[in-house]
């Protein structure tokens, strides 16, 4: 069962997200759960400074 969140975000339609890098400590603010699935599930687009940023693909239904 997904959280609320990553409904959220899963169905928004061209959406970028910025999730601290890997290497970075995590703020105690961050839902594991949600940047797990973002890293696994979304396309990983580039890096902005001390972020990874991913991109939401959506199948063609």
């Amino acid at each position: 069962m997904r959280s609320g969140l990553i409904e959220d975000l899963t169905n928004t339609d061209n959406l970028l997200v910025l999730i601290t890098k890997e290497n970075y400590v995590d703020n105690w603010q961050s839902p594991k759960s949600v940047v797990k699935y973002v890293r696994e599930n979304f396309k990983y687009i580039e890096d902005v400074g001390n972020f990874d940023v991913y991109r939401n693909v959506r199948e063609e239904q």
